[in-house]
């Protein structure tokens, strides 16, 4: 895929911090669904779509039934780098 430079370096970056939470989370991955555009590219790689095969954004869904107690998850992502969102931040 190629689109401008700055996009690039987005999609690169978005892919990594995916990858990065999906890590964190491997002791529950057996409750981790990857939904959302990241996971229909990954499905179709380069098949030729009617849209550009481009986002930023990654969607993880928990199955709550399937997680596991240890490591709690706050700790699991939090210990891997990633913080919380304050609450006056949301949506920027």
């Amino acid at each position: 895929m190629r689109t401008n430079g700055v996009n690039d370096e987005l999609y690169i970056l978005a892919r990594t911090v995916l990858l990065d939470a999906l890590e964190a989370l491997g002791a529950h991955r057996d409750a981790i669904v990857l939904v959302g555009a990241q996971a229909v590219y990954l499905h179709v790689g380069d098949a030729d779509l009617a849209v550009r095969p481009y986002t930023t954004d990654g969607d993880l869904v928990l199955d709550p039934a399937r997680l596991g107690e240890i490591p709690p998850l706050e700790r699991a992502l939090t210990e891997a780098g990633f913080l919380p969102r304050r609450s006056d931040t949301v949506g920027v």
